[in-house]
């Protein structure tokens, strides 16, 4: 199975490492083409999704559009979750592919979030019935709170936390809006450390 083999499902971030390691930082403004042949040539055939990968590490470096466009938060989230970004419909992250698309952005840039994107996050968790915003996603939380706000729904953030504090595995039968918050808090926190340790385990692997 080659490097580059999408069954590999090498992360954004170590391909980044990759790409900078061989290429320099010179690759981030090479055609696509060009981008492509020259990771074959170092590391053989080139998975799709892969590609991908590689084209959002060249958005993530060069400009700010994931931190100020939705359109391109969602279609570079989409890359890093090891989707193939569709630009003629909408594919909208869960909280724990945003969460993770976030995380590795940080890496990049620390570029301001523009109120689209925030309130796009925002959306996105509360289509799942995520309110209660903690970790990365936190930054889009003052958004879900007003439409929270707008629509009466109740939610007591201070019995969240405190329950979050006290609480290590998810409720098996959740009875009240704050224990399904809680599992799903948790769910977020999971893949945001499985993701951590992902990213840990692959940059051994190919560590020189």
């Amino acid at each position: 199975m080659g490097v580059l083999s999408d069954k590999r499902e090498l992360h954004l971030l170590v391909l980044d490492i990759l790409c900078l390691r061989e290429l320099g930082p010179e690759f981030i403004t090479y055609e696509p083409e060009t981008l492509f042949a020259e990771m074959r040539e170092r590391f053989g055939p080139l998975g799709r999704v892969t590609s991908e990968k590689l084209l959002a590490c060249q958005v993530l470096h060069s400009n700010n559009s994931y931190w100020t466009e939705w359109e391109a938060f969602e279609k570079v989230t989409a890359s890093i979750s090891g989707e193939v970004a569709i630009f003629s419909y909408v594919q909208p992250p869960d909280p724990e592919e945003a969460a993770i698309s976030l995380s590795t952005a940080q890496q990049f840039a620390d570029h301001e979030y523009s109120e689209e994107v925030l309130r796009y996050i925002a959306a996105a968790c509360l289509q799942t019935g995520l309110f209660y915003l903690e970790g990365p996603l936190a930054i889009a939380l003052p958004y879900a709170k007003e439409y929270i706000s707008d629509k009466g729904i109740e939610l007591n953030y201070g019995s969240v936390a405190d329950l979050l504090l006290r609480t290590a595995a998810p409720f098996v039968n959740p009875d009240s809006v704050e224990e399904v918050q809680v599992n799903k808090v948790l769910s977020v926190r999971a893949a945001v450390r499985g993701f951590e340790n992902e990213i840990a385990a692959q940059l051994k692997s190919i560590k020189r």
